[in-house]
């Protein structure tokens, strides 16, 4: 299939641009989502789609990244994951980019990844970028991802929260505040953390009852 055919097919009652509150809707193509924040019991990502034991239950793809070079999702695995479907053309997105940027810079050390899948052409992109900040990992979106989740691409931008494991823990869809994001990825990474010391902590505390 060719390029231009993929990205049309990517397209099924897309609203590129649009949060629930956004008064410019550019129609692309998929089935309705809601278009509030919900967690994980609300959105189980459906049974069909679940990959490997290895990663979690958040649907594993392979893309190309912005640039060149091959990308898989579950090579994050150990990372908490911001999944960011965008596009160039829309208002609401372009908001949510410098709040993206500012915990990708802030957070990375710590063990988070942002990733960035856009919906427009790598051309278009690659315009966009060069005058607007975004260091975090760039994807084009392609059929595949389509399939596993264009269902929930009705609005934009819509983000994953995804843990160290591939699970899925919470969706946001339209722009969403940096201090919702923070609190999030603080309670994923200090689960890690304290995942590290537990062990270190048993053995201090046999030690002391010795």
């Amino acid at each position: 299939m060719s390029k231009k055919l993929l990205f049309f097919s990517l397209t099924i009652a897309l609203f590129i641009g649009c949060s629930s509150n956004s008064s410019q809707n550019t129609e692309i193509t998929v089935t309705a989502v809601s278009t509030e924040s919900t967690n994980k019991e609300e959105n189980n990502i459906p049974t069909l789609l679940r990959k490997p034991e290895q990663w979690g239950d958040v649907p594993n793809f392979t893309a190309v990244r912005v640039g060149g070079g091959e990308f898989k999702l579950s090579s994050l695995k150990g990372k908490v994951i911001l999944l960011n479907f965008w596009s160039v053309g829309c208002p609401a997105c372009k908001l949510q980019i410098p709040i993206l940027e500012q915990l990708y810079k802030k957070y990375n050390r710590e063990g988070l990844e942002v990733v960035g899948v856009c919906l427009d052409r790598e051309a278009a992109v690659k315009r966009f970028t060069e005058s607007v900040e975004m260091n975090y990992i760039l994807i084009l979106a392609n059929q595949d991802i389509a399939n596993n989740y264009g269902r929930d691409l009705r609005f934009l931008p819509f983000t994953l929260v995804i843990d160290q494991q591939g699970n899925f823990v919470q969706k946001h869809v339209g722009s969403t505040s940096i201090s919702v994001f923070e609190k999030e990825i603080k309670e994923l990474l200090q689960k890690t953390e304290n995942s590290v010391k537990s062990p270190n902590t048993k053995k201090q505390d046999t030690n002391n009852n010795q």
